[in-house]
C-alpha cells in the first residue's frame, strides 16, 4: 500500500486576501483553521469555479459558515477547488491540511 504525504500551507495575512489554494483533486481529508495572530479577524472563503477562474481572478467566492471569526476555528473542506483567508482586522493565520 502506497501512503499519500500530507500536505500543509501555513499563510498570515494583515490585509486583504491572500492568494487562494488550489485543492482541486488532492486527494484526502481537506481541514482548513483560520486564527487570530494575537488579535485579528477574519473568514474563509471557498470556490468551486474551475481552476482556470481562480487563476484568471474571476472565480466565485463563497464564505464558510463559520462567518467572520475572532477565535480559533476549523473545519472540513468537501469538494472545493480553491481555498484563501480573508482578512477583517488585526492579523490571521490560516492553515489548510490535505492527507490522511
Amino acid at each position: 500500500m502506497v501512503e499519500q504525504e500530507p500536505r500543509r500551507w501555513d499563510v498570515t495575512i494583515a490585509s486583504g486576501a491572500s492568494d487562494p489554494i488550489i485543492l482541486d483533486n488532492l486527494p484526502g481529508v481537506q481541514t482548513v483553521m483560520l486564527a487570530p495572530v494575537v488579535t485579528g479577524t477574519g473568514k474563509v472563503q471557498t470556490t468551486l469555479s474551475p481552476v482556470s477562474d481562480v487563476l484568471g481572478g474571476t472565480a466565485d467566492w463563497i464564505d464558510w459558515l463559520a462567518g467572520t471569526v475572532s477565535e480559533a476555528t476549523m473545519d472540513e473542506l468537501r469538494g472545493v477547488t480553491a481555498v484563501r483567508a480573508v482578512w477583517a482586522s488585526g492579523q490571521v493565520r490560516m492553515v489548510v491540511r490535505v492527507g490522511q
